[in-house]
Formats: structure tokens, C-alpha cells, sequence
């Protein structure tokens, strides 16, 4: 061994030119989004996203809007139109418990001035009576689980905690 302690054990390139081999540069790499790109994508789903559950919730003001201008007795046995404050408190639940992927529920007005919101779809049961502000009926059932215990309650305060795990399963669950 020299006294450097350098060995070289190649003298020659295993592949010379002369033999047919080619050179190449080296392969390009696979195109990576960069950061900002990821963000920018990300960020213009979420506004199409936000956009989409504002024209939602936009089309719901209108109907439940269509139900205050009702006549009296619209359903032929003298019920009274949905109550201007029974619509923008029905409004601002519905703003609360809904997420942005939770389905449309079919809203149609009680014959006591009040307003029924309900969701049947997914194997899920979800009705509310809103009577009036802060007088609400709830419904619940799962089909899908036979383990979970139907829910009929009455909130009588703005504590919703109650449809938080219905409206989660609602949003999240498959067809």
C-alpha cells in the first residue's frame, strides 16, 4: 500500500465510449407542486367550496323567505304563515349545525306558524319542529346502526349540542 494510503483500483472506465455506449444527462426529476402551487390549489377548493354552501344557504333564505309572504290559511284550515322571527332563527341554526358538505334538508312550514327541517337520506332521520325561537322538537334515528338509540328531545334554549353527532354522521356518511 503507498505510504498515502490512496489506493485507486479503476484505471479505465468499465464502458468506453468506442464500444457503443452512450452518455446521458441525468434523468430529469418527477415535477413536484411547490409549496405556494399546493396552498394556491388549496385555497381556491375552499373558496369554491365556501362558495358553493353560501349559494346554498342563500337558497334556503329564499324559500323560508317564500314561507313568511304564505297567506293566512295557505293550508286550507287557517294556519298563519312562517313567523318572520321563526325564519331567521331557523336561519341561523341551520348557519351553526351545517357544514359545507352537509346535504339540503327539505324545509316546509307547520301549520303553526312554525317550520319542519328534515333530512332523510344515508339511513339517517333527522327532523326538527322549529315552533319558534328557542321552542324546538327533535328527532333522530340511525338505521344503519342498530346499537344507536333513537333521540327525541326538546330544546328549549340555544344549546344544539344535541344534532352536533347527527349532522357529523349526516355530512360525513356515504350514499
Amino acid at each position: 500500500m503507498p505510504p498515502d494510503g490512496a489506493v485507486q483500483y479503476f484505471e479505465e472506465s468499465p464502458f468506453p465510449r468506442e464500444l457503443g455506449t452512450t452518455t446521458t444527462g441525468p434523468r430529469p426529476e418527477p415535477a413536484r407542486l411547490s409549496y405556494d402551487k399546493f396552498w394556491q390549489e388549496y385555497h381556491s377548493s375552499v373558496e369554491r367550496e365556501t362558495e358553493l354552501d353560501v349559494r346554498r344557504k342563500r337558497e334556503l333564505q329564499i324559500k323560508l323567505e317564500k314561507f313568511t309572504q304564505y297567506p293566512v290559511g295557505w293550508d286550507s284550515y287557517g294556519a298563519p304563515p312562517l313567523r318572520s322571527d321563526t325564519k331567521d332563527f331557523a336561519l341561523s341554526v341551520l348557519n351553526v349545525i351545517m357544514q359545507p358538505r352537509t346535504p339540503l334538508p327539505h324545509v316546509a312550514p307547520s301549520s303553526v306558524g312554525g317550520l319542519h327541517v328534515e333530512w332523510h337520506e344515508r339511513g339517517i332521520d333527522l327532523e326538527l319542529h322549529i315552533i319558534a325561537p328557542y321552542d324546538c322538537d327533535v328527532w333522530f334515528s340511525d338505521s344503519r346502526n342498530p346499537d344507536a338509540q333513537p333521540v327525541e328531545d326538546k330544546i328549549a334554549n340555544a344549546d344544539f349540542a344535541v344534532l352536533t353527532e347527527p349532522i357529523d354522521l349526516l355530512t360525513s356518511r356515504a350514499d
